[in-house]
């Protein structure tokens, strides 16, 4: 196909009255989540703009489907949002853009069992992707880019892989976002085993990179230019610890790379309910990098007991050595975990290193009559910085102050929570100050510095 170029003549587009009438722009079905290409109908977009300073697409689409049909040799949906399945085309110098818009609304895919009670959806051997802007893209390669992109009171719920903009980047180019803002945004997303969420991609599943750019530091406090203004961000796994959730970015594979750089974030929740990684802006899975990032009035948290690490930043970091520079959690913030199982780790900024990782010119600084709170309420250890520490780590220049950590039944210290095996910690120029770690089981070990040191 011969690429096309999109643009917004509007500045106002209202699709609610179309319901379920509208199943977004390309194609809606295909055999077993649309794996064969000739069953597809395919647009080819070279780019998509709104019109003057930005065109606002407020969408209303909750899409019903049986389980019986994702089981079934039949037709099964591939998700839903503005565009269904985003084929793009890109050179190496010149990238898909899509600028000036802003979507709200609500987006949805909504499952039933055969008796017509909702139940979450249980992945079979396709996703079914779900994002305000695109369920997912696909067969497309080079850099697809977002500038002056923004979502407004926008709900995203469904799918097994959700985005609030894009819900699976699958075998694609690199994903670059910059410009944006999410205000009063929901990102819902239920299972019945596996799936992913986050803010921006549900599930990164690309050799090529993400990078999420926001508005860095400003000159002066009062000046700060928030990317995210009330953000939550959800996955509920039915069956066990295979849910993944991160506040911009949910599962990230194939090898892929990730960088946020000057994201400001405030009241941002992020919430795994027995999922296997819960982060802050990432869930972990690849080599990251996150920096010169704000953080204010945070809440994550990992829910039920088979919940796996939980990481004001980072859920996980297992695949790849990750880099976290100048990044502050503050305000009224908290992390917590309820889990009892092997991973369930909650941390300031990482919840398990499992992987190589530096950590500089990093704080996790509350007030005396608002302190940081980092709790876990089932069987594993929290950390004023790090949860669980398996691998080399490195922190320097780094302050943890007005941190209560609580640990129901292991160890809690201010900087570790628990490391283990011959690994090597190399902390320079360390700040602790009010902070107070505690656990309710008198024959378990805390520190101001780590809780355990385990060595294998």
């Amino acid at each position: 196909n011969n690429p096309v170029s999109l643009t917004f003549s509007q500045e106002k587009i209202n699709m609610t009255s179309y319901g379920n009438g509208f199943r977004g722009i390309g194609a809606s079905y295909g055999v077993k989540g649309s794996s064969n290409k000739n069953c597809r109908r395919s647009l080819l977009i070279g780019g998509i703009q709104g019109t003057g300073s930005c065109t606002t697409i407020t969408l209303g689409m909750e899409q019903h489907d049986y389980q019986y049909e994702y089981e079934q040799n039949a037709w099964a949906n591939q998700g839903a949002g503005l565009f269904t399945v985003l084929n793009y085309s890109a050179t190496n110098t010149a990238p898909c853009v899509v600028e000036n818009l802003k979507l709200s609304g609500n987006v949805g895919v909504l499952t039933y069992d055969m008796s017509g009670a909702e139940q979450g959806i249980e992945k079979k051997n396709f996703d079914v992707g779900v994002g305000a802007f695109a369920s997912r893209t696909a067969f497309s390669s080079n850099q697809l880019k977002f500038a002056n992109f923004h979502l407004s009171d926008m709900n995203v719920t469904g799918g097994t892989s959700t985005g609030g903009v894009i819900g699976l980047n699958q075998n694609s180019g690199a994903l670059y976002f910059d410009d944006w803002t999410f205000k009063n945004v929901d990102v819902f997303k239920w299972v019945y085993n596996d799936g992913s969420t986050g803010g921006f991609v549900g599930w990164h599943n690309s050799e090529q990179s993400l990078t999420i750019m926001g508005y860095g530091s400003p000159s002066g406090e009062n000046q700060r230019q928030w990317n995210v203004d009330t953000l939550s961000v959800t996955v509920k796994a039915d069956k066990k610890a295979y849910g993944n959730v991160g506040g911009l970015t949910g599962a990230n594979d194939n090898n892929s790379t990730v960088l946020i750089d000057g994201v400001n974030a405030l009241k941002l929740t992020v919430t795994g309910i027995a999922a296997r990684e819960v982060g802050g802006l990432a869930d972990g899975g690849v080599k990251t990098e996150i920096k010169n990032c704000w953080l204010q009035d945070i809440t994550v948290s990992g829910q039920a007991s088979t919940s796996g690490s939980v990481g004001g930043i980072l859920g996980y970091n297992n695949n790849g050595s990750s880099v976290i520079e100048n990044v502050t959690v503050t305000g009224d913030s908290s992390v917590t975990s309820d889990s009892t199982n092997n991973e369930g780790h909650a941390g300031g900024l990482v919840g398990y290193v499992q992987q190589s990782i530096t950590i500089k010119d990093c704080s996790v600084t509350g007030t005396q009559d608002q302190p940081i709170r980092i709790y876990n309420s089932g069987s594993y250890s929290v950390g004023g910085l790090v949860g669980r520490n398996n691998n080399t780590l490195k922190i320097n220049n780094c302050t943890v102050e007005n941190v209560n950590l609580l640990a129901n039944n292991s160890t809690a210290g201010g900087l570790i929570g628990k490391t283990e095996g011959s690994k090597s910690i190399n902390v320079s120029n360390l700040t602790l100050s009010n902070v107070i770690a505690a656990t309710k089981n008198s024959n378990i070990y805390t520190g101001l510095l780590m809780g355990n040191g385990n060595n294998n």
